[in-house]
């Protein structure tokens, strides 16, 4: 796969005033922290991410708390944002909102695209009218809910309906009936959150990334297995606080590229935005694909599949952020001109 990646230009490179918002920004100097206990490789991803970009020879400023972001907004002229959540509702569109309202570029997507890719309901409406297959869902808001059940057999998948990162997810989301699988809802909605009732398919995990640009590409597919029931990724895998996962490059063929031009279809959807991720479930023993979720703000480490599927198409982790780094600059201009109206 030959690729021709965007580059800071010298302009750009001295323009660029970039503010680090992320839970866990290093501050100049610190060494690569520990695997963190609760929250596993996070911590070392905002550090490696925080030092590519000073390689990159930017100007990077770490702003580790939500609450001091609007303040510090003014003093820079880009957002490079790791924020995945926060410990409010509907956190995930805050930071590109707060941007948004003060004219500064970031990272990421506009906040509605960003709010409709944390929708695991309504982005799998749009995946089906792109043509993607989705198994069979339902959205419970509240407990009353839960005396109607849904349309389609178990086993049963429970999650939260928004946000990222397999929150919550564990060997209990996997309930062969829908008394179980009620009750796993139940105890979900009771911490204050939408809940999402899947078909559980067994199988195994496909991702996509897909990278920003003036035409969004793909890059090659990654197999992501576990030793887990069905074939469930948690949160505790998805953080390294279980080795029970592992992944490997999809070779080139049909799988591959059909992968790649579904995703590709559910990109064109999406624009704009920087780079996002597709995921997917390949069935076992049929071998049928189902769109599970598309990230907007997946992780972007060297740990993350699209740094190892840019390694399978020859392509350096560096040369991968500074791609999306430079899309991202180029479609919106570190000069925002806020939009007028008189109906405020």
């Amino acid at each position: 796969m030959r690729v021709e990646l965007l580059r800071l230009g010298a302009a750009e490179r001295t323009a660029m005033d970039v503010l680090f918002a992320a839970p866990f920004a290093p501050l100049p100097g610190e060494p690569p922290p520990a695997l963190h206990p609760t929250v596993g490789i996070r911590p070392r991803y905002h550090h490696e991410i925080f030092t590519l970009l000073q390689g990159l020879g930017l100007k990077v400023t770490s702003c580790r708390d939500l609450a001091d972001l609007p303040a510090a907004l003014g003093r820079h002229n880009y957002v490079f944002s790791l924020y995945s959540r926060a410990p409010f509702r509907n956190c995930e569109v805050y930071v590109p909102a707060l941007c948004e309202a003060a004219g500064i570029a970031y990272m990421g997507a506009p906040p509605n695209i960003r709010a409709m890719a944390e929708d695991k309901y309504l982005s799998k409406a749009l995946a089906l009218a792109a043509g993607l297959p989705v198994p069979p869902g339902r959205p419970y808001v509240s407990a009353d809910d839960l005396v109607e059940e849904p349309d389609f057999a178990g086993p049963y998948f429970v999650k939260y309906r928004f946000g990222s990162a397999s929150e919550d997810v564990s060997e209990e989301s996997v309930q062969a009936s829908w008394r179980g699988a009620r009750e796993r809802a139940r105890a979900l909605l009771a911490m204050g959150k939408e809940v999402l009732v899947e078909r559980c398919i067994a199988g195994t995990d496909m991702t996509v990334p897909v990278l920003g640009g003036p035409v969004p590409l793909w890059l090659p597919a990654a197999e992501e297995i576990s030793d887990l029931p069905y074939g469930i990724a948690t949160f505790r895998q998805k953080r390294f606080l279980k080795q029970t996962r592992r992944r490997r490059i999809v070779a080139d063929g049909p799988l591959a590229e059909r992968l790649g031009n579904l995703s590709l279809s559910l990109a064109q959807r999406m624009l704009p935005f920087d780079y996002m991720r597709a995921d997917y479930r390949c069935e076992t023993g049929t071998g049928e694909i189902y769109f599970i979720e598309t990230n907007i703000a997946c992780n972007l480490g060297s740990t993350a599949a699209i740094a190892q599927s840019a390694a399978q198409a020859g392509l350096s982790h560096a040369a991968i952020i500074e791609h999306i780094l430079v899309h991202s600059v180029r479609r919106q201009g570190l000069q925002r001109t806020r939009l007028k109206t008189d109906n405020i």
